[in-house]
């Protein structure tokens, strides 16, 4: 799908020979406010100065300002003592402080403070714990804040450190990786690759340029098999042919999954792969969905392959909009991408938005799955194999 036109054979879309109309991929909406990735942040301030034993002004003993010879509140930098006023004394030299009483003095004070904030978060998790509960079966993989508002205001990213899960989503000391749930497949980002919290969980923000993906180190869908994949979505392009999902590094996708537009503007789902080295039109199969928004909403997408019975099925927010008759998947070289794919040896089809909750199975998923992972309901036949940003 070098232009993106759904493939009219074996498919189940509407349309034929309409290839979409490519366009620059459009940058990030600013209405949709996003955390940046760590390494943007700005470094920490140096520590200044001061504090008990400290040699330099501030802390006991220091002389504070317009009161020559006065000893210094604890913690609290000083300044030189301002000299004194005609027709007054001058200050009298300060006695050396008792280091030791202060020392112990100083322990006893840090003591308590400790035992205070401690006090204070038992408290405030007492208090919070049900909200932050409550928060988080309506959060992006939850049942009916994306499905039933289909706006990004409903699940928008949340500066209030409440909203945001306990557990990280990247591998501990490595930013840059998004750590594997299920299994040990991180993801490393690419550099302008971001994530953003959301209520109850994380989400990663794209912005539709060649430094904005995430992948895996080695492949990870054994393509020769039965194989799922799901994640929620948020598209922000209008315009051009989006990759949630592909793998493959060399000439060709082995599978590809987003949403496409026509030439005469109509936006559609698709679930893609080549059948044969390559990559030409004329190998590839696809499921197409029938006409629908596919921009400023938060979708969830489940894309299967069963071998057993050679066919290629998606499901949109939990309902089948097609499947396809495939002799076989091709197995190309290369990891599993996020955000982008690969035509004629050349990397495309950037994603614009926002993804999340993205799962892997080694299995196709029934038609029961596929309704109750939207559902966000339990009980599904099988186990991920991998997954990241579900927390």
């Amino acid at each position: 799908m070098t232009d993106g036109t759904p493939n009219p054979q074996g498919s189940s879309g509407p349309w034929q020979n309409q290839g979409p109309e490519r366009q620059a991929p459009n940058y990030p909406d600013p209405r949709v406010p996003m955390q940046q990735p760590a390494h943007d942040a700005p470094p920490a301030a140096p520590a200044q100065p001061g504090g008990y034993g400290y040699p330099a002004p501030g802390g006991y003993g220091y002389p504070q300002p317009g009161q020559p010879g006065q000893p210094g509140q604890p913690g609290q930098p000083g300044q030189p003592g301002q000299p004194g006023q005609p027709g007054q004394p001058a200050a009298q030299p300060m006695a050396q402080p008792d280091w030791a009483a202060l020392a112990d003095q100083h322990e006893a004070q840090s003591r308590r403070s400790r035992r205070s904030r401690t006090i204070g978060i038992v408290l405030a998790a007492c208090v919070l714990g049900a909200g932050v509960g409550l928060l988080a079966v309506d959060a992006l993989h939850g049942k009916s804040t994306p499905k039933a508002s289909g706006s990004p205001s409903a699940v928008s990213p949340s500066s209030s450190p409440s909203h945001r899960p306990s557990d990280s989503p990247t591998v501990p000391g490595q930013p840059g990786l998004l750590a594997d749930q299920s299994g040990q497949a991180a993801l490393a980002m690419g550099p302008d690759a971001g994530i953003g919290p959301v209520s109850g969980g994380y989400v990663l923000r794209l912005r539709s340029d060649g430094n904005s993906y995430a992948q895996s180190a080695d492949p990870l869908v054994d393509v020769t098999k039965s194989f799922s994949i799901s994640a929620w979505v948020y598209n922000q392009a209008g315009t051009g042919t989006r990759t949630a999902f592909s793998q493959g590094d060399g000439t060709s996708f082995s599978f590809d999954i987003g949403c496409g537009v026509t030439g005469t503007g109509t936006k559609y789902w698709f679930f893609s792969v080549q059948t044969a080295d390559g990559g030409a039109d004329s190998t590839t199969r696809q499921v197409v969905s029938q006409p629908t928004h596919t921009v400023g909403k938060w979708s969830f997408l489940t894309a299967t392959y069963d071998a057993s019975k050679h066919t290629i099925t998606l499901f949109v927010d939990g309902a089948s909009v097609g499947s396809t008759a495939v002799p076989g998947i091709w197995s190309g070289p290369g990891p599993f991408q996020v955000g982008r794919t690969r035509h004629h040896g050349m990397w495309d089809e950037y994603w614009n938005g926002v993804i999340g909750h993205m799962q892997v199975w080694d299995s196709a998923l029934s038609a029961t799955d596929a309704a109750a992972l939207a559902d966000n309901k339990g009980g599904l036949s099988a186990k991920p194999l991998d997954s990241w940003l579900v927390g």
